[in-house]
């Protein structure tokens, strides 16, 4: 890994780095959807229930990921989901993601959260081999999505 790159959680200030995260986001994921506003964005990070690691070379954010914290009904101990995590093309292979996700593992150990949760498209080999590499455990089960839900036809 490039001795230069730092991981932080970013803070609720911190409205221009969560900005190039979503940048990063909408150009390794291709995302098409448009960047919110600095407004909703502050909003976000004022949130207690969602967290931003970034991966920082300098002022610059190569990657980070986004991870939503879920109560459990059963227990005090919480989980993570993450989201969406993205490292930047000239960044990857180099220790960049598995940095983040460690940065994650730690906060969860940190506040005693219980695990974490990711998913990937079956399809999406190279995420399965990163998950792997980085001791995730591969469980069986499908995925259901119900997409554009302003379209689902009432029950």
């Amino acid at each position: 890994m490039k001795k230069n790159i730092i991981n932080s959680i970013l803070t609720r200030t911190q409205v221009g780095l969560l900005k190039q995260l979503l940048g990063v986001y909408k150009t390794v994921l291709n995302n098409k959807v448009s960047i919110p506003s600095d407004s909703d964005l502050q909003t976000l990070l004022r949130k207690k229930d969602i967290l931003f690691v970034v991966a920082l070379d300098g002022d610059t954010v190569v990657g980070g990921l986004t991870a939503h914290l879920l109560p459990s009904v059963f227990a005090d101990a919480k989980s993570f989901y993450i989201r969406d995590i993205a490292v930047k093309k000239k960044y990857q292979r180099q220790g960049v993601g598995s940095q983040i996700i460690k940065t994650l593992i730690y906060e969860c150990r940190a506040f005693r959260h219980k695990d974490i949760y990711v998913q990937t498209e079956l399809s999406n080999k190279i995420a399965i081999k990163f998950f792997k590499s980085n001791r995730a455990t591969l469980t069986a089960g499908f995925h259901f999505t119900y997409d554009d839900v302003i379209k689902v036809p009432r029950l």
